[in-house]
């Protein structure tokens, strides 16, 4: 038999991409991938711009918490029996008097061209509110005072001499050096020699007799809120500390709420120019509550389109003011406008009318 020849196999032909579909498989590809990435963008740079507006809000309340909180205690120690407790003051640190026979409101906005400034002054201890009387005469720059107050006073903390109602004498701050804590049989006596932060500063004596008092103040705080460039500050002017509170502020305004006169109805706001251009002694029985305002732009510009932005087509207003906006590209960002209204409850328990 002739040998069987054996016969090729038949193997199905090998077919894999053209070059054709390959490059439409790429320029699919490519197409999704671009999309992608737009929308990523997009969604990035919404989502960026959500977080600064958020941002800028969360920046404007830290500094609104700080004023609302030191504007809550204004007051504190300087009001007693329904009248300021001093007319004018002698106060000093060290070598440096901040306040010679003066006037120390313990709220005060004043104005210069657009930079507002705001100063709070309260006495830390609430023991303020209940002045003692002098056991005995003395001087502003005695080395000691008796009272007859039987609330403990510390070495270190202050306390403030202030004449009989109606006197024309200022107050004076001074340092407690040394206490004697009072006893049944006698008045309490604090130590004020020189050594005291309080009591270094030369002043014109003051003679303060029996009808007089003495007020714990334990700390004075005196704080005072300004703009520097567009930075909100909190400054101690009593000792030279400040710090930032609130960044990219572009508007600062305070304004009094005033009472009518005859109650402690408000009757309006006032800013500070006029009769309120300096709160004197005078005018500060009227004032209710204080008003404050802050305008934060965000720390992100939007991008130009057409060389035009319309992040904020409308410049913001305060306080019915619109706010002067020096940057050519102000429409590129968003602002943040925060307000609060602290009633000065010191001022109105403080007062007569």
């Amino acid at each position: 038999m002739p040998a069987c020849e054996s016969m090729p196999s038949r193997r199905p032909a090998q077919r894999g991409m053209s070059l054709i579909e390959l490059m439409v498989g790429i320029l699919v590809a490519s197409v999704i991938s671009l999309a992608a990435v737009v929308s990523a963008q997009l969604f990035m740079g919404r989502q960026r711009q959500s977080i600064d507006v958020g941002s800028a809000g969360g920046n404007a309340m830290t500094g609104m918490a700080a004023i609302e909180y030191e504007a809550a205690h204004a007051g504190i120690g300087f009001f007693a029996g329904g009248a300021p407790l001093c007319q004018a003051m002698n106060l000093s640190v060290g070598a440096t008097a901040f306040k010679t026979n003066a006037f120390l409101s313990p709220l005060n906005i004043t104005v210069a061209g657009n930079a507002t400034t705001l100063d709070i002054a309260y006495a830390s201890a609430l023991e303020a509110a209940a002045p003692s009387p002098l056991s005995a005469a003395t001087a502003s720059d005695a080395t000691s005072v008796s009272t007859s107050s039987y609330l403990p006073v510390s070495v270190g903390q202050q306390v403030m001499l202030v004449p009989a109602a109606g006197s024309a004498l200022p107050c004076t701050v001074r340092t407690a050096t040394s206490v004697v804590p009072a006893t049944d049989t006698a008045p309490e006596g604090l130590g004020t020699d020189g050594s005291g932060a309080n009591n270094q500063f030369a002043f014109a004596p003051v003679a303060y007799d029996t009808t007089g008092f003495v007020t714990k103040l334990g700390a004075l705080q005196w704080s005072r809120f300004r703009l520097s460039g567009t930075d909100l500050l909190m400054e101690r002017p009593l000792s030279g500390q400040q710090a930032a509170m609130t960044h990219n502020v572009v508007a600062f305004r305070a304004q009094y709420g005033i009472g009518d006169g005859t109650s402690n109805t408000l009757a309006g706001w006032q800013d500070a120019a006029g009769a309120y251009a300096s709160l004197d002694i005078a005018h500060m029985p009227l004032v209710r509550a204080l008003r404050v305002g802050l305008v934060v732009r965000s720390d992100m510009p939007q991008k130009k389109v057409g060389g035009q932005c319309n992040a904020t087509t409308a410049a913001p207003t305060l306080f019915g003011a619109a706010v002067a906006l020096t940057d050519p590209d102000w429409r590129c960002y968003r602002y943040r406008l925060s307000t609060v209204t602290v009633p000065l409850r010191n001022f109105i328990m403080g007062s007569d009318t």
